[in-house]
C-alpha cells in the first residue's frame, strides 16, 4: 500500500509531529481519491492552510504522486472530510 510509504516518509520528515501523533492518538484513517490530479488539489489546499504533509512519489510510475500523509489536526480532518474512506474508517 502506497500509504505506508507516505507514513514512513512523514515520520522521517516531521519526527516531532509523528511522535506527538504516536503518543496522543495513534489513529489512522485511509482515504482515497480518483487520481493524481485530486491528490495534487488536496496538497495545494493543505499548503494554503499551512497543514504539514508528506508526499510520496512512486519511482516505478514515473515519480507519480501516489499517496500523501497529513498531520493529525482538525484542519486536516476538514480538508479530507469529503474523501471516501477505504475499508474501516479508523484503524488502531
Amino acid at each position: 500500500m502506497q500509504a505506508g510509504h507516505a507514513a514512513i516518509q512523514f515520520q522521517h520528515e516531521h519526527p516531532e509531529l509523528a511522535k506527538l501523533w504516536y503518543t496522543q492518538s495513534n489513529y489512522l484513517a485511509f482515504l482515497s481519491v480518483d487520481d493524481e490530479e485530486q491528490l495534487e488539489k488536496l496538497i495545494r489546499k493543505a499548503k494554503a492552510k499551512g497543514i504539514t504533509h508528506s508526499i510520496f512519489r512512486e519511482p516505478d510510475l514515473g515519480n507519480q504522486i501516489t499517496a500523501v500523509t497529513f498531520e493529525a489536526s482538525d484542519d486536516a480532518r476538514r480538508l479530507t472530510s469529503s474523501c471516501p474512506k477505504m475499508g474501516k474508517e479508523l484503524i488502531n
